[in-house]
């Protein structure tokens, strides 16, 4: 009798041991939930633009620009084995992959040139709010004009900040992802590198709802080119639905 006791006492303990273990490391949210990608999806964007040019620490240009970029999905394609979404971003084309721990960049094709992340870049993370990763990535580079080819590597700081109610021309929307999104990446000119942040709210169910985008192309030690931009949804269709 005591050793049948014994030996469900341990059952016992083993299963919330088990328990423990599988639920402790999962997170709460299933990037698929909040970063939809359907054929068809399409999401339109109000933007503003800065572009500023610092010499020796001091502003001595600027330059506001007003544009509307749409966002389509247009069709799925497979690289490796995996199944991607073919995205129009104005006049870039990305191909990305969404499951519910991550989501990825394996391509991205402006023109004639065409970049390949090596491994796939993280651009959302299934994460804990204050919680952050980093990453070093290879940048596979090639232009079909001038047929060449090269290579970069860049640190990328991917972390969710908080959880946080947003306001936009297309409505208002609740519990959104506040993801801080740090890169940064030598230039062709490995003279010069590039450092760019992101600030991206995703709202459960349509996406990428805001955007606060910081970039600084470092010349020299006091010069600096910047470029700062805000974009808001402004409507979207998802999966046949209008926001």
């Amino acid at each position: 009798m005591r050793d049948n006791l014994r030996f469900g006492m341990l059952v016992l303990v083993m299963a919330l041991s088990i328990t423990f273990i599988c639920t402790g490391f999962a997170h709460a949210y299933d990037m698929r939930e909040y970063y939809p990608l359907n054929v068809g999806d399409e999401w339109k964007y109000n933007i503003v633009e800065k572009d500023i040019v610092e010499e020796e620490g001091i502003e001595v240009f600027s330059e506001e620009i007003f544009e509307s970029w749409d966002f389509v999905v247009k069709g799925k394609d497979i690289i490796g084995k995996a199944t991607v979404y073919m995205i129009a971003e104005g006049d870039e084309v990305v191909y990305e992959a969404v499951e519910s721990e991550v989501v990825k960049r394996f391509k991205r094709i402006e023109g004639s040139d065409i970049v390949k992340f090596d491994p796939p870049k993280p651009l959302f993370l299934n994460l804990e709010v204050g919680e952050s990763n980093k990453f070093s990535l290879k940048n596979l580079y090639y232009n079909a004009d001038i047929n060449k080819t090269w290579t970069n590597k860049e640190q990328v700081e991917l972390g969710l900040e908080s959880i946080e109610d947003v306001i936009v021309p297309a409505g208002k929307f609740s519990g959104c992802l506040k993801f801080r999104i740090v890169s940064k990446k030598r230039t062709h000119a490995e003279s010069r590198y590039v450092e760019e942040e992101n600030i991206i709210w995703l709202a459960k169910g349509v996406g990428i709802v805001k955007t606060v985008h910081t970039k600084r192309d470092v010349i020299d030690a006091s010069n600096a080119e910047i470029e700062q931009s805000l974009s808001v949804l402004a409507s979207a269709v998802i999966d046949g639905k209008k926001i």
